[in-house]
């Protein structure tokens, strides 16, 4: 897999990666949707892209009567390396 998209339940978004984890290719990108309004829901998956790969959190503008703000995490797989 070259290309990933979540976008269901929250408590699914870390079982879905898990489970396909071993398909991602090295520079794979998983895209995260969702993740300012349901980031309570989805804290184990957060918790798993933040500290194995790098992520980053893309925030944007909605006009959505439950929300103003959303975001995706975008996370490319491959190991974390360290700053310098």
């Amino acid at each position: 897999i070259d290309f990933l998209f979540i976008d269901c339940g929250y408590a699914n978004y870390a079982p879905i990666l898990v489970k396909l984890q071993k398909e991602l290719r090295p520079g794979a990108v998983v895209v995260a949707d969702n993740v300012g309004i349901g980031q309570g829901g989805m804290g184990d998956y957060l918790e798993l892209v933040r500290s194995k790969y790098r992520s980053k959190t893309e925030w944007f503008d909605v006009d959505l009567p439950w929300a103003e703000r959303d975001a995706m995490e975008v996370t490319i797989i491959s190991p974390k390396t360290e700053e310098k």
